[in-house]
C-alpha cells in the first residue's frame, strides 16, 4: 500500500487537493465502483475536500454535508458520485436498510464515505483512505492529510 502526507494551510488549500485527487479517482478500477473513505475528528474538513474532488470531477452545483441524509447523490457526466455521512449511523443494519450495497456496486459510481468506521463490517475496501487531521501548528486552519492506497497516485499528485 502506498502512503503518504501532506499539509494544507487553509480550506483553499484542501479544496485544491481534492480537486487534484479527483483525476486520479476517475481513473481508479475503470468500469468498476471507486470507493473512497474520508476519516477524521468533526470539523476537520472531510466535506471540505469533498467539494473540491467534486469540482475537480466538473461538478459546479452546490455541495452539502450529507449528515442528515446520510446520502447526496451528484450526478456528472457519465459518474454518479454518493457522498455518505455515517456520522449518526448506530448500526450497520441502518444503512442496509437504504440500500447501501446498490450504491456501492454501481459500476458508474464512485462513493465517498465520511465516518465509514461506523459501518466497517459491511463496506468493501476502499480504493483511497484519506485520515485528515489537525495539525500541531498554532494555526487552527492547518491540516495533515495521511493518504493511503494501493493505487499509485502520491507521484501524480506532486
Amino acid at each position: 500500500m502506498n502512503s503518504f502526507q501532506l499539509t494544507s494551510e487553509n480550506e483553499f488549500e484542501t479544496r485544491f487537493l481534492g480537486e487534484k485527487l479527483s483525476q486520479q479517482i476517475l481513473e481508479f478500477n475503470f468500469g468498476s465502483p471507486k470507493i473512497v473513505f474520508l476519516t477524521g475528528e468533526l470539523g476537520t474538513g472531510k466535506t471540505t475536500l469533498t467539494k473540491g474532488i467534486l469540482k475537480g470531477m466538473g461538478y459546479k452545483g452546490l455541495v452539502k454535508s450529507p449528515t442528515f441524509n446520510i446520502v447526496e447523490i451528484y450526478e456528472i457526466s457519465d459518474h454518479s458520485v454518493f457522498h455518505f455521512d455515517f456520522f449518526r449511523i448506530v448500526h450497520s443494519r441502518e444503512l442496509s436498510e437504504i440500500g447501501i450495497q446498490e450504491y456501492l456496486t454501481d459500476k458508474s459510481g464512485i462513493s465517498i464515505i465520511e465516518w465509514p468506521e461506523r459501518a466497517s463490517s459491511i463496506l468493501p475496501k476502499p480504493d483511497l483512505k484519506i485520515h485528515i487531521g489537525h495539525s500541531s501548528d498554532l494555526n487552527e486552519d492547518v491540516r495533515k492529510f495521511t493518504i493511503n492506497s494501493d493505487h499509485d497516485i502520491g507521484i501524480l499528485l506532486g
